[in-house]
């Protein structure tokens, strides 16, 4: 391995080439690469290859450059063709360089130039005499070029070249021009001529839309040694032909997408899509369809934008025993998928659930579709699934995914109009998710519906969902607007819990402004498990579900039972002994409540709902030096928590650490101005410190907010404040 010794400001450095060119591969940008070209010849020699296998590449989108072309020509020696032929060589042999040609930009280029037809030929041949060997090979926008008279003449010559694409291993040419007759001779052109000197193309993407194309097509995949992935793209029914000849590359093929095939043109014009556009429908014969399953090393099937799929034969046995990713999407916010393909996807995820790791639903509907059967077989039959993405229309298909798929790493739901925000929420209390720090979740809620939710009920729910299922590192909410959260609500919500996203999408609410009471979704969530557990007795995760409601409906007895009957299952669940803990403290049942909860936190050490209640139990059983043992801990995993601020507030007032106390006191109600139990620790706390007059105002705020609770302990502050007084 060669290497060179460079000194700058006294510091040796050693790099071989093959370092540079490993790191250089990994820069970001054409920019970035340029740079490093002009810091010294060394580093230049490395980077101007690099930067030159692709020149019509900046950030992965393919440009027009007239000066990469004018570069080419200065290798042109004959002073006939151009009259600056003789100028001086460059310093290195960038034609040689080249191995990805974007074919309508590098003519738009010459032809930007004012370059004649013949001299775009020559062009060509200097390509092939400087041993250019191109990777990848991309027509997929010609019908953009300047001159489609020239783009018919020139190709055919660049295709006489063929030295240039004998390790071809990328094609696209997915191209549809204005002139069909014109079209359908050239692209069988390229398909035959490649098919003669190209036999190591890995990936081809294609459209063909007559016989003629489709037999050249199948004439080129016939003629590769291993194709791994195919991509046939808005084409009409003569393409069966072509898919036909995928049996031939059985033992290789991998990856299969079909793509845009569909008769929307404003789907179409959504997509941002500069490919020149057919209104069609996949349609593969009983031939096609059988080569395809002829196909069992096919790891990714992907239908992306296709109507049609419903006409496709649903009793076939959809068996590929290496597939591992399912992709099914069509539409956007504003296009709609009257018709999703449920069956044929149904029957795809019941043949090969055992590989499956990886699927994709996304499709829009106005009107919610029978998908019942699609998710419980999503649920039932895939046992390694990582990555989940689909709509859910009930609240019984959401607790089927949540309860089953416990080793996702990437949960990404739609959530429909007929699931009430709130409700759905609840379900991620206690998750059974085994991988939470490593997972991704996000939630989709359609915010054109009757639920509207308040601040302080959202930031309940979700105080419930990360301080318990303390390991969420990434929970992302996208909606639509919901009119009662205003923006400054997002963002105290985000501050208040790092981990939450908020994506909010603005659009004109069609129904009233009403927020839901949360009470009533209480009921429906207990009225939902109650129907989960009549079908199935020993469901312990609607028994904990269902505990937690109970728990926050203030059912303590009714809490309790279901916990107890969980722990009978499942006597170690740090989740239900930690919920059962907090049961029993609200029961004044101190010690059993510590129990549950010293045996949560052996299990999960760092838990901030049970460290933070610990805290809270032993602060009531007069332990203080173990209360602010726990709630510091707590603290410092969730530094914005109100509660714990003012728990430790209580905790720091017993102690007669009263700055301490009112440092902690003041954060918390910057957090909840409106805490009852907070403002009643610091008006204590004002009492101890002699400031009686910001004690009174806090008391009587505490009195206020806590007017139904005839056990609030304001009261008995307020009257020894009287008492001192007089």
């Amino acid at each position: 391995m060669s290497s060179i010794v460079q000194k700058k400001n006294g510091i040796d450095q050693k790099l071989s080439p093959e370092y540079f060119n490993i790191i250089f591969r990994y820069l970001p940008t054409n920019r970035d690469l340029y740079s490093c070209s002009l810091v010294n010849r060394y580093w230049a020699n490395c980077a101007i290859p690099i930067l030159w296998e692709s020149p019509f590449k900046i950030n992965n989108v393919y440009n027009l450059f007239p000066k990469v072309v004018q570069v080419y020509l200065t290798f042109i020696q004959t002073e006939k063709l151009h009259n600056d032929s003789l100028v001086n060589r460059p310093l290195y042999d960038y034609p040689s360089f080249l191995k990805e040609l974007p074919f309508d930009r590098f003519l738009n280029s010459a032809i930007a130039n004012n370059y004649p037809e013949i001299l775009i030929i020559e062009l060509f041949k200097i390509l092939s005499m400087h041993f250019v060997k191109l990777r990848r090979f991309d027509l997929s926008q010609l019908h953009l070029s300047f001159d489609n008279l020239i783009t018919h003449k020139v190709l055919p010559q660049l295709l006489d070249n063929s030295s240039i694409f004998i390790r071809l291993s990328y094609l696209n040419c997915t191209y549809h021009l204005d002139v069909e007759e014109a079209q359908q001779t050239l692209k069988a052109k390229i398909f035959n001529a490649l098919a003669i000197c190209c036999h190591n193309i890995r990936n081809i993407k294609a459209t063909v839309w007559c016989k003629d194309e489709t037999i050249a097509l199948a004439n080129l995949i016939y003629s590769q040694k291993w194709l791994k992935k195919f991509s046939l793209v808005n084409s009409n029914e003569s393409a069966s032909f072509s898919i036909q000849s995928l049996q031939s590359q059985a033992g290789s093929l991998n990856n299969l997408t079909f793509k845009n095939m569909h008769n929307d043109i404003n789907l179409n014009k959504s997509l941002s899509n500069r490919a020149k556009f057919k209104p069609t429908t996949i349609q593969l014969n009983d031939k096609a369809i059988y080569s395809l399953l002829q196909c069992n090393k096919i790891t990714k099937l992907k239908f992306k934008h296709c109507k049609g799929l419903n006409r496709i034969p649903i009793k076939c046995n959809y068996t590929f025993p290496n597939l591992t990713y399912l992709e099914y999407s069509y539409g956007n916010d504003n296009i709609y998928d009257a018709a999703p393909p449920i069956e044929i996807l149904s029957n795809i995820v019941k043949t090969n659930g055992k590989t499956i790791e990886n699927i994709i639903f996304d499709w829009h509907s106005r009107n919610p579709p029978e998908c019942t059967q699609l998710i419980e077989n999503v649920a039932e039959c895939t046992i390694n699934l990582e990555y989940l993405k689909t709509p859910l229309y009930t609240l019984e298909q959401l607790a089927l995914i949540l309860q089953t798929q416990n080793h996702l790493k990437n949960l990404d739901i739609y959530i429909g109009n007929g699931i009430n925000p709130y409700c759905a929420l609840f379900l991620f209390i206690n998750m059974p998710i085994n991988n939470l720090k490593n997972s991704i979740i996000q939630l989709y809620f359609d915010g054109c519906q009757d639920h509207r939710p308040k601040f302080d009920q959202l930031k309940q729910v979700f105080e419930q969902i990360f301080y318990k299922n303390y390991q969420i590192n990434n929970f992302v909410l996208r909606q639509h607007c919901w009119p009662n959260l205003l923006k400054r609500e997002n963002e105290k919500l985000v501050n208040h819990f790092p981990s939450l996203k908020i994506n909010m999408k603005e659009r004109r609410s069609r129904y009233s402004l009403k927020s839901d009471i949360l009470p009533d979704k209480y009921n429906e969530l207990v009225a939902f498990f109650d129907n989960l557990l009549k079908i199935k007795p020993d469901n312990i995760w609607a028994m904990i579900q269902r505990g937690t409601i109970y728990f926050n409906m203030n059912y303590y007895i009714k809490s309790l039972d279901d916990l107890n009957a969980f722990l009978k299952i499942d006597p170690n669940n740090p989740c239900a002994l930690r919920q059962r803990g907090e049961t029993l403290y609200m029961m004044k049942k101190y010690e059993h409540s510590l129990a549950d909860l010293n045996r949560s936190l052996k299990i999960q050490p760092d838990n901030i709902w049970a460290l933070r209640l610990r805290g809270i139990v032993y602060c009531n059983k007069k332990e203080f030096e173990k209360s602010l043992e726990d709630l510091n801990k707590s603290l410092e995993l969730a530094p914005n928590d109100a509660i714990a601020l003012y728990s430790r507030g209580a905790t720091y007032l017993n102690l007669n650490e009263y700055e301490k106390s009112l440092d902690d006191l003041n954060k918390s109600l910057e957090l909840e101005p409106n805490n009852a139990m907070a403002l009643n620790n610091r008006g204590a706390t004002y009492l101890k410190m002699n400031e009686h007059e910001k004690s009174l105002l806090d008391l009587n705020k505490s009195l206020i907010l806590a007017s139904n609770n005839a056990n609030s302990p304001t009261k008995s502050w307020r009257m020894l404040l009287h008492n001192e007084k007089i």
